[in-house]
């Protein structure tokens, strides 16, 4: 077995390859809208990249289809003077009911700028709406769009939920016994959700890379929008994946049987974590294997699933979708996704991808 796998079966008693791409989750959509069905896999010329991945344009042009800048701005004025200007008085309408104004006002995270938190996010968005638009518009890339979103996700998550985090969950709780909220929402399993043990850990574990990073750097969207980018233009770049791509697709093509699946995966991770020149090793583990991508992954950590799974929540939920669900595996591949996404435990002989982890998480500890 491999490394990987070795990691794997330590950290989560030996379950069957599982490899998920984590970070490709975008642009795997983005390769099965784009691929029509008279379009072969095997049929690699100089515009399969173009067919690949759609156009930033297009899924601008997508997103801001039908919508009027002007409208949505008058709509976002009356509900901000609704929130904004009678924070503590009850009003029942559909934009701040009683019970909303209420919740927020007993806020207890001992900071008064918590209770004006539904006006602190309204605020970010109208003040931010108008660069959105006009940058969105301008976009001609996947990494302008994620520049585009960059204010108003730190107004609203560094500026707004990250101060006030510790008791967001209870007040939203509050806001949803409002009539209008609650025949859309069941309260008591949201509440009986959010009070559980495993989700509150998780949630506080989440608080350190998100308010501490921030939510693109956390996720590592700016890598994402690069590597699509990149791949659209098969500029043959560090990352450009487009002969990762096809590879992977002409593989898939004829993978048969569980053991075919677990080669399949393992040859997936090896492709896309181990490349040959240093330089570009260096290149992903900056974007994808950075103190900030790191810290988001410990957030799923093997006790942290496990709560999860035990809860069962999860098995509620998944209940409605499917029957006969096995948890056990399904925790068994929810930690080889993240093991999976670890590239010091794809590429061990690799050094270049172990040398900040160290100091990574002594950074993620203080």
């Amino acid at each position: 077995a491999s490394e990987l796998s070795s990691g794997i079966n330590a950290e989560y008693g030996g379950a069957g390859h599982f490899f998920s791409i984590m970070l490709f989750v975008v642009l795997s959509l983005a390769l099965v809208a784009g691929s029509s069905c008279q379009t072969s896999y095997y049929n690699y010329g100089t515009d399969y990249p173009m067919e690949m991945i759609p156009s930033a344009q297009s899924v601008v042009s997508g997103m801001l289809e039908g919508f009027d800048l002007e409208t949505t701005k008058l709509g976002l004025d009356m509900i901000s003077g609704e929130i904004c200007n009678k924070p503590s008085k009850c009003s029942q309408n559909m934009f701040y009911p009683c019970e909303c104004a209420k919740s927020f006002n007993k806020f207890d995270s001992g900071k008064e700028e918590c209770k004006m938190l539904p006006c602190t996010i309204i605020t970010a968005v109208r003040d931010n709406i108008d660069y959105l638009y006009e940058d969105l518009s301008n976009a001609e890339t996947y990494e302008d769009i994620v520049f585009a979103m960059r204010n108003i996700l730190n107004d609203i998550v560094e500026g707004g939920i990250c101060p006030c985090a510790k008791d967001l969950f209870k007040a939203i709780g509050g806001c949803m016994k409002a009539p209008v909220l609650s025949e859309m929402v069941d309260v008591r399993a949201y509440n009986k959700i959010m009070k559980s043990p495993p989700v509150k850990k998780i949630w506080r574990d989440l608080q350190r890379p998100m308010c501490d990073c921030g939510l693109i750097d956390m996720t590592a969207m700016y890598g994402i929008a690069r590597m699509m980018d990149q791949t659209r233009a098969a500029n043959g770049t560090c990352l450009d994946k487009t002969d990762f791509i096809t590879g992977v697709m002409a593989d898939a093509m004829e993978m048969e049987g569980p053991s075919a699946f677990r080669d399949f995966v393992d040859n997936v991770a090896s492709a896309f974590w181990c490349v040959d020149e240093e330089e570009c090793r260096e290149v992903m583990n900056e974007e994808f294997n950075n103190c900030c991508t790191r810290g988001f992954l410990k957030v799923f950590n093997k006790k942290n699933v496990r709560g999860v799974m035990k809860s069962g929540m999860l098995r509620g939920m998944l209940g409605y979708m499917v029957e006969d669900v096995d948890m056990k595996m399904i925790e068994k591949m929810f930690g080889q996704v993240i093991m999976s996404l670890k590239p010091e435990l794809v590429c061990p002989e690799d050094g270049i991808y172990g040398e900040y982890i160290s100091q990574c998480d002594e950074n993620m500890e203080m």
